[in-house]
Parts: C-alpha cells; structure tokens; sequence
C-alpha cells in the first residue's frame, strides 16, 4: 500500500517509490530458485543482458558484476520486452528499468536478494514468485477429457439457446432441480441474453492463465486471432508489436506464439465465452447467439502442466501489457499468489492494462473500451481475508457461490471482496451437477469447482457491459464500466443472515439482468 500510495502518472514518473527496501520472502516453495528481480532506479545506466560464464559477469555497472559472481550468477536478461511500436508507451512505465538475475539455484532467493538490494543505482529487488491457479486442484478421469458434446438434442422451450450441456449450467439459470439447490441461485443470464444480447466480437477478454484449446469446436468460433500474423510470413513479426506469430495470444512458459491446450484456461475460458447456440457442448455468459457474435477469447499462457502432471511456469507480468496492447479490454484472472503481497512489478502491470488498454500506441481510444477492467478470484483457503491480487482496489475480486445463494466452504471472503458469483460446491465426485461445467480440453466438458470457476462469470458480465454500452459508442470508459459492474448484484443477506462471512462476500450476487439498471439519483423510500 506504501508503494501504491507514491503512483504518479505514467507520463512522467514510473511510480516507484524512493529507497530500495527488499520485499520480505521466505524460500518455502512461493518462489522461483535461481532467480531475483530488480529494478533499476531512474538515472541509471542500462545493464548489459545475456549469459556468461560464473565469474565472468558483465553488466557494465562493476558492484553489480562483483555481488552476482558472489552469487553464482549466469545470466542477466530484461524482465519485459519492448513491445515493438509500444515501446515508448511502455518505458513511461519504467518497465525498460526491470531486469531478472539468474544466480546458483543452492543460493537461497533470501540471500541473493540482501546481496543485491543495497547496491548503487538499485531501487527495488524482489523474488519471481509462483502462482496458485484457484480451481480444485485435481485431475480429472480420461473419460471426462474427451466426452463428446451431445449434437441436436432437444431442449426445454425456455431455454433461450440449442446447446445440450446448458441445462446442466446451473449457474445461468438455476430452476432448483438440482438436489441442494435453490431456485434463483445464479446469474440471472437468461433474461440479461433476452434483454440485452449475448456478447459482441469487437470485446476482446484476455484469459491470463493455461493455454486454451484455440481449436476446441466450443471456442474456436470466439476465439482472438491476429490477422496480420495469421496471413503474414512465419518467422516474421508482421504487425510490429514485438511479438514474432502470436496468432491466438503468447505463451509466457515457452516464450512463443505456440499456445498449447490446458484444462484451466479452457475451462474457465469457455464460462466467459463458449459459443452459443451452435449445436453442442455448453453456453459462455457472453458466446453470442451463434453468428459469429460473441465475444473474442485472447489465450495469454503462463504455465503448463509437465509429464508428472504437476503445474509447471509462472504468470508472466507482460501479459497484462501484451493484452493491453493488442486490444484487450476484461483481463480475467484465475490464480493468486500463497500468501504473499502482490509483487511490485505486478502491481505496475496491473495498472498499465486498467490505464492503457482499448488504447494505441499515442493513447487514442480504439477499442470499445477506452481502459481495461481486470477481474480476480479470491482463493480457495477459507480465509477471511481476499488473496492477492484480488485484494488490490483496482480490480473486482470474486468469491463462490455454490448452488444454494451460501458462500462455497472454500472460497476466501472479506472487506476486499467485490462480487460473489457461482463457484460450484466442493466435490470429490467429478460428476457432481452442483459444480460450474464447462469446455475441457481435447474438444470435451467437464465440471470444476473454485473460485477460479466463479471469477470467469464476472468476467463475462463485464464483457456483456461493454458490448452493450462501449461498442458503437466513442468514450465509454472503464470506469464507467467498473461502475456498472459493480452495482449489478442482488443481495444475498436473507440466505446467509448469521454466517461469519455475511459481510465479506462483495456488494452481493453477480446478475446480468441488472446492467440495464439506471442510477436514478435518489435514496429508495
């Protein structure tokens, strides 16, 4: 909060606060071995990037070389890119100030860390940590991986769309039917589709998480894609933005434009955005009406889950600015960090997609959005406090919902908190109705329970809020949809009267129905 409280704008000050304190860090397991990452302060000299042999550091600045031969140190490289015809949008940032060290991986990041903070021209150090993708965090049978999605099978003449998994979508629509369920639990997203519509392509959301499954026959349709990369020369970066055939996104884990499929980032992708009304599988909160309408899905991958099926990588700040560059405008964000302060380096990042996105590179407004809304989820631990980032006043932070309007046993709550969406009750059973169904990879569906699941329905609200005020409409901002966004609920207090979290929810239930509502400028009889 120091650290926030000293932001100036961008234009002339990068935010940073004078002093070079470290961040406080324990080496348990939240952090990447190996590596630190600093920032430089303003009037110094740029580092010379690459890797050499220990000992033979060469940064150009000498108490530098000398403390990472200390340390072991192979390699130093920057810590964001250029971005291409970004760049000078980008360096008003700072962000050409951050580097990443690799050091000895028997160091402990602590140590490194106190070797390098203290040094002439140094203004910040920290650790490079990992994140938690806040699904419930287990695998799912083979048979769920690829279940097919059912084709032309018959509806209930309510149902606004012919896609045979929307009934099992309780959260849209939930009637009660479901054992333990209440009527009316949900986002209220069949009217909102009626009255409002269902997404519209010119909203970009960025699913900063796993890789989605661009080719899933439930996504494809909705899915972001970068025309001049696609119909340009491979190997080239066709569009100038620095990134080299980023068609659908950038993977952060490999450093290219290669998305590979993981069932996270598909699954809560396809609650933002599955396609609506094609036939099969599932319904997005704003997937369209089936005529190419909905709304586009950018894949920015941070991780992977390697041959052990553990999760391997970690969220990749840049992702933030390469949304805000190429057209994002709903950053939606599943995971958090375990226990820990959100970095600095994320914190700018953060921000720099709230101020810049729906923008080009001299700031004119080109997106339907001029500035970006970011949504997190707010942990799976019970706590009564929101993890971070979803505990930052500049983003929406969601808890969960299970089916009965009561908080998930799981989810996080607290005075952070903004909005309360359906998450699913916790269940062992992988065919359990009462949790969120969705897109899975490998072209199938599968039902996942979290507040990973709850997040990606704010998300998709918010995606509707723009397509129905923003697109068509020059100077509609992300304030206003922040705004409208968050007045868009219904109280919950009848259903969780007395529970120690009643408080600690957000401002109420998610509806999408609400966004119609107008402030009328009076207080209520």
């Amino acid at each position: 909060m120091a650290a926030l409280s000293c932001v100036r704008e961008p234009a002339t000050d990068s935010g940073i606060c004078p002093g070079r304190e470290p961040e406080a860090v324990a080496d348990d397991g939240s952090v990447i071995s190996g590596w630190i990452r600093i920032k430089l302060q303003e009037d110094a000299a740029p580092l010379k990037v690459g890797v050499f042999t220990r000992g033979e550091a060469d940064s150009g600045n000498p108490e530098l070389d000398r403390a990472a031969a200390a340390l072991g140190a192979t390699e130093i490289r920057r810590s964001f890119s250029d971005g291409g015809r970004f760049a000078e949008r980008r360096r008003r940032y700072g962000f050409h100030l951050w580097y990443d060290i690799r050091f000895d991986e028997d160091v402990p990041v602590s140590r490194a860390q106190d070797g390098i903070s203290s040094l002439p021209g140094v203004a910040h150090v920290q650790p490079i940590y990992r994140i938690v993708p806040l699904d419930n965090g287990r695998g799912i049978p083979g048979e769920m991986v690829y279940r097919p999605a059912a084709i032309g099978a018959a509806r209930p003449s309510d149902e606004p769309f012919d896609d045979p998994g929307l009934p099992q979508q309780w959260h849209y629509n939930n009637d009660g039917s479901i054992e333990g369920s209440v009527a009316g639990a949900d986002i209220n997203l069949f009217k909102a589709w009626r009255e409002i519509g269902a997404g519209r392509p010119e909203v970009v959301v960025a699913v900063i998480d796993g890789g989605i499954q661009y080719d899933h026959p439930d996504l494809a349709a909705n899915m972001w894609t970068n025309e001049a990369e696609m119909n340009g020369t491979p190997g080239v970066d066709d569009d100038g933005n620095g990134y080299v055939d980023d068609i659908y996104g950038w993977n952060y884990y490999t450093d290219s434009g290669t998305i590979t499929q993981h069932f996270h980032g598909t699954h809560v992708a396809g609650t933002v955005a599955a396609v609506n009304n094609n036939g099969i599988g599932v319904c997005g909160v704003a997937g369209g009406t089936g005529v190419g309408d909905g709304v586009r899905l950018m894949s920015c991958q941070n991780y992977d889950t390697d041959a052990n099926g553990q999760e391997v990588g970690s969220v990749t700040e840049e992702s933030f600015i390469y949304a805000a560059d190429n057209g994002a405008v709903i950053a939606q964000c599943s995971w958090g960090y375990n226990g820990i302060e959100t970095p600095l380096s994320m914190q700018r990042a953060i921000q720099y997609f709230i101020r810049e996105a729906g923008t080009d590179e001299n700031g004119v407004q080109t997106g339907p959005m001029k500035g970006g809304v970011v949504c997190f989820s707010a942990g799976n631990s019970s706590y009564s406090h929101v993890g971070n980032p979803g505990d930052m006043e500049e983003v929406v932070g969601v808890t969960a919902m299970g089916p009965d309007y009561k908080k998930a046993g799981y989810s996080n709550y607290g005075s952070a908190a903004d909005l309360f969406a359906p998450g699913g009750a916790s269940s062992a059973n992988p065919e359990d109705p009462k949790q969120v169904y969705s897109t899975y990879i490998n072209g199938g569906y599968a039902y996942l329970w979290g507040t990973s699941m709850a997040c990606p329905h704010v998300s998709g609200v918010a995606a509707l809020i723009v397509s129905y005020y923003g697109v068509d409409t020059p100077g509609f901002t992300a304030e206003r949809c922040r705004e409208i966004l968050l007045r868009s609920f219904r109280p919950v207090g009848e259903y969780v009267a007395g529970e120690p979290y009643a408080d600690g929810l957000g401002a109420g239930l998610v509806d999408a129905s609400l966004i119609l509502l107008e402030n009328p400028g009076i207080k209520p009889g």
